[in-house]
């Protein structure tokens, strides 16, 4: 009836659709103005102007703060002292953005820090976008209102730099995949993404307008605006300690019936069981506001009527619009994910999903630029959570197949070359490609992971360090060259499809089909199989518990980022090293630079066994035992025992004893990625057997880096290298081989120089060449001492055919590495110690069983 509703707002308008502030509001060209977005044009509905509310008796109270309410006695108190009494009061007050005063950060009083809650809010951006000349914004977080509002500014040919904390954008629902996608097509439109730091300040100019943005990593951003976008707190203040309260909102039932008779909360206020998880939940979604609004009033209705209502059945729904991109996503974002279609930015097609997978079910979809009917398809597979074992059922159920929706055409995706891998030698392939000429679009890698390739030595090493550690995008390829470094959008402006986040399960070289876990035909014309080698686990040697928590291998960043995830959660705590290797070594010392009680463990007879002779060993088990670091040598783990939380708690010796351990991290031996291959190839020594140019049993495939079993041409052999320095450079051999051969031209030989090098604590050291023969000293290698700098020859035939140099410098390592390729007569050595600086100790070899091989040609 007329006379019996009222809407109390702050703001001066009528209720309007508040997630068009930050996208068309702020547009240059056709802005979106009031009236034109009043409620409920967002879901389709009548356009709500203030008349309406006139019209059908809704008394409409305007521009009045309510600063004090009496749930017993049912009054409200404005600002400026009036009483409205009520019998029903539903809650409908939002949230606001968290300022950055509540984070201390300092010289938030300058002008031109905007925030965006209210049309006030937008206005006020707005004019300064118009008012502002230089042009400079930053956009301080990476949540989607600070997506929708960088793109805006964008569009407004400001000069935009995101900054955010997280590792990828949109952090809290977005997989790594996602996020990839659109922080390259970000990076394509021209905005600058700052991760992994935190705001410190602002500084401001003779007007008091923000001047600069400074970060905590020591950078300094001009900014003429600055927009932030926070977290947000729900604005219940008003009602604490009247109203039971949870997960920081007004508590409610499946009704959004609060504690109190005849008081109800909405939207981003509530929290209310979310039935279909059988869990209480607070949305912040503007889906979630107007659904559970509409449900509140039909309860309230229908308890007059002495009726009843259906519980409110929510499946959690967000969505963006930014650019030409808009993307939906249904259900829960936890457990394993799958990615699939096309994942590069710089593609003219850019569609692309995500399933989340838990406990075998789908339970929620992501969808990026799907049609309205492929949304609501996603939505039911959200809602259905079909197993994900019984595709076929899942398929019946929704009236078609999966992979038509993402697919454009009947054509697979076709490209002139293919690198299969996403690893250091995929990234330098690339590089080559570029310097030998490519077309946009020719060229295309692959990765199962979810980042663009990366220098991946950094992740024993500096990615583990608690002071300033590296992060992407400090480390993509191909900076450990000294090149230019390879970020996503380089990829793009390159016109190179990256396709992340893609796991190839399936290889037919006869056909030239490359089959993804999502159903997706990939053809090429020349394939570079790039697919490095992976960690052997311990319970491929029926290692005992190996299922428990907190065992670490390494091989890609996700595996890093759990580790240090571990490391800040178990301070100061005890890690076991199962291995002895130089990954094994890398890692002991970085935690124990953590401060952890580290133990390391292995069964040869001294560290590096495959590598290091006895003396080189001597050195650094003595130098590591100065650092605190206990070595236990001649046995292996035989099992793990774990605690109640299913963590790893001790693991125990095959000699019987029994190490306490927070972390184990093992190094044992690595194995190359070649099954999909089997039965295709000709293999040699483990790997892909190649000729000198790389090219394997099979016209135009090639095979590079730990995978290639290639002739070394130094010593007329076989070998199969896994290292770094023969990734990357086998990888831009084979790319001159390939485009030589196009042009009718060729190539000269690899001629490759085996070369091995490691970091930890202060110690640097370089190998070169071959580790045959006799072995002869030079230098101190005494641990105790302070001079660690010390050098090792092999001498075979009467020649030097290796030389190692602990700390040498780069001019001394230039001359170890010629003294390796050229080979000079031992006699050569008098001038080369004196040329080093060193007195010599010759010995051989304590163990003839250390010359029965170099661990890179097993």
């Amino acid at each position: 009836m007329r006379g019996e509703l009222a809407m109390i707002s702050k703001e001066a308008v009528a209720p309007y659709e508040r997630l068009t502030l930050s996208k068309e509001y702020l547009l240059t060209e056709t802005p979106v103005r009031l009236p034109d977005f009043h409620v409920c044009v967002g879901s389709g509905g009548e356009r709500q102007l203030p008349e309406w509310y006139i019209e059908k008796g809704i008394k409409l109270i305007l521009r009045t703060e309510i600063i004090q309410v009496d749930l017993a006695s049912k009054a409200l108190v404005s600002a400026s002292g009036q009483v409205f009494k009520y019998q029903t009061l539903i809650i409908a007050t939002g949230s606001t953005p968290i300022r950055l005063t509540d984070f201390g950060v300092q010289g938030i009083d300058a002008k031109n820090i905007f925030y965006l809650r209210e049309i006030d809010d937008a206005d006020k951006l707005v004019e300064a976008v118009k008012a502002k000349k230089k042009r400079k914004a930053v956009v301080v977080g990476g949540g989607y209102i600070g997506l929708e509002v960088s793109a805006a500014l964008r569009i407004n040919n400001l000069d935009v730099t995101m900054v955010y904390p997280e590792q990828w954008c949109m952090f809290q629902l977005f997989t790594a995949g996602i996020a990839a996608f659109y922080e390259g097509y970000y990076a394509y439109k021209g905005i600058k993404i700052v991760k992994g730091t935190h705001l410190e300040g602002f500084t401001a100019d003779s007007n008091g307008g923000v001047k600069e943005v400074k970060l905590k990593d020591g950078r300094v951003l001009e900014a003429d605006i600055v927009f932030v976008d926070a977290e947000s707190r729900p604005l219940t203040s008003l009602f604490m300690g009247q109203v039971e309260e949870e997960k920081d909102g007004i508590k409610t039932d499946i009704f959004f019936r609060t504690s109190v008779p005849d008081v109800y909360a909405v939207g981003d206020v509530a929290t209310f069981p979310v039935k279909l998880y059988n869990e209480m939940r607070r949305v912040e979604h503007v889906d979630h506001a107007y659904k559970s609004a509409e449900h509140v009033v039909k309860v309230i209705k229908a308890n007059e009527k002495g009726k009843t209502t259906d519980e409110y059945d929510y499946i959690p729904y967000f969505y963006s619009r930014v650019f030409d991109l808009s993307w939906h996503v249904y259900g829960e974002t936890v457990g394993e994910t799958v990615l699939f279609r096309n994942m590069n930015p710089a593609c003219s097609v850019r569609k692309f999903g995500t399933y989340w997978i838990k406990e075998g079910k789908i339970v929620g979809a992501f969808l990026e630029s799907g049609t309205l009917e492929e949304n609501k398809m996603i939505a039911k597979v959200a809602r259905l959570q079909p197993a994900i074992e019984n595709l076929d059922v899942m398929t019946k159920e929704l009236g078609r197949s999966l992979k038509a929706i993402y697919k454009d055409t009947d054509a697979d995706y076709e490209f002139k070359y293919v690198v299969l891998g996403g690893g250091v030698a995929a990234g330098y392939a690339a590089r080559e490609f570029v310097k030998q000429g490519v077309k946009r679009g020719e060229l295309a890698i692959i990765s199962k992971e979810a980042v663009a390739p990366y220098e991946r030595l950094t992740l024993s090493k500096e990615y583990l360090l608690p002071e300033r550690p590296a992060r992407l995008p400090d480390f993509h390829v191909c900076v450990g060259s000294g090149g230019e470094r390879q970020l996503p959008e380089w990829y793009i402006k390159k016109g190179i499809e990256l396709i992340l986040s893609t796991e190839i399960v399936e290889v037919e070289l006869t056909s030239r089909d490359l089959v993804s876990a999502s159903g997706q035909v990939f053809r090429y014309q020349t394939l570079i199989i790039a697919t490095g080698s992976t960690p052997v686990r311990l319970k491929d040697f029926g290692v005992q518990g190996t299922d428990a928590k907190n065992i670490f291998y390494m091989r890609d960043i996700d595996d890093a980022v759990k580790l240090v995830d571990v490391i800040k959660e178990k301070k100061n705590g005890k890690a076991v090293i199962i291995g002895g290797g130089y990954i094994g070594l890398e890692v002991s010392a970085a935690l124990r630079v953590n401060s952890f009680d580290v133990t390391m463990v292995y069964s040869e007879p001294w560290c590096g066994p495959w590598f290091f002779t006895a003396d080189i060993a001597t050195f650094y088990e003595g130098y590591y035992a100065n650092k605190g670091i206990k070595i236990i040598k001649g046995t292996v783990a035989a099992g793990f025992t774990i605690d109640s939380y299913g963590d790893v708690k001790e693991v125990t010796l095959k000699d019987g004893s029994v190490l306490e351990a927070d972390i184990v991290f093992v190094d044992v031996e690595a194995r190359p990625l070649t099954s999909l291959f089997k039965g295709q190839v000709e293999e040699a020594k483990g790997g892909i057997k190649t000729d000198a140019f790389f090219r394997t049993s099979v016209p135009n495939v090639y095979a590079v880096g730990d995978v290639a079993t290639f002739p070394l041409k130094l010593y007329n052999e076989m070998r199969r290298v896994e290292h770094v320095d023969h990734a990357y450079k086998s990888a831009e051999q084979a790319v001159k081989a390939i485009k030589a051969s196009e042009t009718g031209k060729t190539i000269e030989e690899y001629d490759y120089l085996p070369y091995l090098f490691s970091r930890s604590v202060d110690l640097s050291w370089k190998f070169y060449g071959s580790n045959f023969g006799r072995s002869l000293l030079v230098g101190d290698n005494d641990p105790t001492t302070g001079n660690h700098k010390f050098g090792m020859f092999w001498i075979e035939s009467g020649k030097i055919t290796g030389a190692f140099l602990m700390n040498g410098t780069f001019q001394e390592n230039e001359a170890i590495a010629k003294v390796a390729k050229v080979q000079p007569l031992v006699d050569y050595l008098d001038v080369l110690k004196k040329e080093l600086g060193f007195s010599s100790k010759e010995e051989d070899s304590a163990d003839p069983r250390w010359w029965r091989g170099f661990w890179i040609c097993r």
